[in-house]
Formats: structure tokens, sequence, C-alpha cells
């Protein structure tokens, strides 16, 4: 039990150090700064420095220039390249892959056209092309795969596929069989994660928001859904449906199906019927009426998550949202100062990658602590 503790207590030494390292401006810390910030002795804050100088975490940069006599203190520069993750996403279209560093940054994106299944992807086309897109990186620690639809990780499913676009490419059923062969082909641990939950850890962490931090990230793409990072965790469900925001309602003459939403009919299907305009596609002029409506439904929807969740931050990505750009926040913003109990505001997503990027940033987040642990790469006592 004394063991277990002790170990327990390494490790989350570790940990606390690590992350005072990463907060700090610039990254270049001393020894001296890091006991000081964390309250941990000098001992163990050597030790573990000495411990991430093996892990490539830390590089000497020789003495800080003070003007005290005595000893000067060694500066070390934290090296977010030490390990990297891999982030997937796929639409049925389009194949996007980012190696994301430890400080939740693209370092190498690639991106291709790809029609086939969502398994034969993950069994097939991942297998083929990950090595070489890999090639040269210090350490991976896993691969994170980012879908449109619900997904239980654990036990690598597709739950529920929302969009009828998607469903023929993304059916429901378990992707088990072709997650275990790409762990065993990369020898690195694989999760699967929905697309808009991605792109939210994606925008929390590009921001910096810390633990108590609130965002609710809402994708306007194929269809509209929500990623919702409360108090500094991703929500999911009991049902791994967390954000289906396009099945919100606010009339109860609406009838409707499994296949679309009120919300989502409001953005997609009235367009069609009142405009003639196609939101997906890109060679039709959007009017400022209809960017107007779409503004009037989509304040509604964020003032309504708003006012019960007691969150101000949100933030808007997607194709669609790129395209009808600032005109369409203007408009959002405007009607959120007179809807909302309290100051809500939205803003244009900030990464390009995100859903391939949030996914890999999820696997940081998983395999963090192993990685700063002597589990599966034993090294000297520290």
């Amino acid at each position: 039990m004394c063991a277990v503790f002790a170990a327990d207590m390494k490790e989350q030494n570790r940990l606390q150090v690590y992350h005072a390292i990463r907060q700090t401006p610039g990254q270049a810390v001393t020894r001296t700064e890091i006991g000081r910030k964390t309250g941990i002795s000098a001992p163990t804050v050597l030790k573990i420095f000495d411990f991430f100088e093996r892990r490539g975490l830390l590089v000497s940069e020789g003495e800080k220039n003070v003007m005290d006599a005595g000893r000067k203190p060694s500066v070390f520069r934290f090296v977010p390249a030490a390990a990297l993750t891999v982030g997937v996403t796929y639409d049925g279209h389009v194949l996007e892959m980012s190696l994301v560093d430890l400080n939740y940054q693209t370092v190498k994106h690639r991106r291709f056209p790809l029609t086939t299944d969502v398994a034969s992807m993950v069994g097939e086309t991942l297998p083929r092309c990950l090595p070489e897109f890999t090639a040269g990186a210090p350490r991976i620690l896993g691969i994170g795969v980012s879908l449109p639809a619900s997904v239980n990780n654990a036990e690598k499913r597709i739950t529920y596929q929302a969009f009828p676009s998607f469903r023929e490419r993304m059916s429901k059923g378990s992707l088990m069989p072709e997650c275990n062969a790409l762990e065993k082909r990369m020898g690195v641990p694989v999760l699967l994660e929905n697309d808009v939950n991605c792109a939210a850890i994606a925008e929390y962490r590009q921001l910096g928001l810390g633990e108590q931090d609130d965002l609710i990230y809402i994708m306007l793409g194929g269809g509209v859904g929500a990623g919702l990072v409360m108090d500094g965790r991703l929500r999911r469900g009991g049902n791994f449906s967390c954000g289906e925001i396009g099945y919100m309602v606010w009339n109860a003459d609406y009838r409707g199906d499994s296949r679309t939403g009120y919300l989502e009919d409001l953005l997609y299907r009235a367009p069609k019927e009142r405009y003639g305009v196609d939101l997906l596609r890109t060679d039709v002029s959007v009017p400022e009426a209809l960017v107007s409506e779409l503004a009037d439904t989509l304040a509604i929807a964020i003032a309504n998550l708003s006012n019960a969740l007691d969150v101000s931050r949100f933030i808007l990505g997607g194709c669609v949202a790129e395209r009808l750009g600032e005109l369409l926040l203007q408009e959002v913003n405007a009607r959120l100062f007179r809807l909302c109990v309290h100051d809500a505001y939205l803003i244009p997503a900030c990464c390009a990658d995100g859903c391939a990027r949030g996914a890999a940033s999820l696997l940081i987040q998983q395999e963090l602590d192993k990685f700063l642990s002597d589990r599966g790469d034993p090294e000297p006592d520290a």
C-alpha cells in the first residue's frame, strides 16, 4: 500500500510540475521557480527535471543571467514536440490528418478526398497512410478519430447518426475490430469521438481556458450540432448525444422525425423553400434577408442554451458559418444582447483543423498520465 501511495504521489508531482512549466510564459523555467510555484521540495523538483530531460520534455539553455552573487540557476525550456498525437477527421468525402504537439498546436496537416465507409477508413486507409505521415516523430502517444456521429469510445461503436447524407458511410455499429487492428499496426491507443465535441476541445485549448471555464461550440456544416465544455470538461451525455441541438423545438405544433430536427429544418430546409437557397452550395449567393432570418433562429437557440446553462462564451464554426461570415456573427450578437439574461457572445472558430486537432488533444489528455509515469517506458527512479 505504501509503495502504491508513493508511486501515485510521484506521478502527481510530475503532473503538477509539467503543468506549471507549460503555463509559464515563454515556457523557459528554473528549478527554483517551479519549486516556488508548486511548493514541491527542491530534491523532488531536481529528480523530476532529470526525468523530464530523459523524456525529452526539457532542454537546458545554460545559466540564467542574474545580478545576485553566487551560483546562477540553470534555465530549461519546454519541448512540446517531445511527444505528438495524431488527429483524424472523416466526413465521408474528405479525410484530414493533423499531427499535434503537447501545446495542442498542429505541426503537420494533410487532407485528401476519400469516398469509403468508416470501417474501411479506420481498418484500411489509416494503417496505410499513418506510418508515412508520422515518420520522423520522436514519439506518438495515440490516434484520435473524429466522426460526424454519436460515438461510444469505450465500445468503439457509432451509436447514432443524425445526418441522413452520412448514414450509408457512417452506419451504426462496432468499429472494435478495425480499431484493434490499427492499434496493433501503430502500437498506440485509438480513440473515437464526435466531430463537434473534438472541435469544441480544440477551441478550448487554443483559447487557453482553464478548469473553471465553459464554452459551447456550434457547428453549421452538413447539419447543426454543438459541443459543450463545462467546468473544463467535455460533456457527452448518457446516450453520447449531448449537443444534438438540431432537435431543439420551440413550436408545440411541430411534428418531426428522427432524420432531422426542428432547428435544423429552420436553418437548412426553410432557406430552400423560401429563398431557393441551398446553404451547402458555394455557387449560390445568400441574400441579406435570409442571413437576418438565420440570425433570428440561431440567436434564439443560443439564448436558450445561455440562459439554461449559464454559459456566455459561444464559438461558431463549420463551412456554412465560414460562408456567411462576419454578417451572421454581427446579426446574432445584436440579438443576444436583448435575449440573454447575462452577457453572451458569439465569436468565430479559430482552428482551421479543429475536428482533427481536437481529437488529438483528447488523446494527449488521455495518455499524459502514462507518458509522465514509469509505466510503459520504464526509467530509473525519479
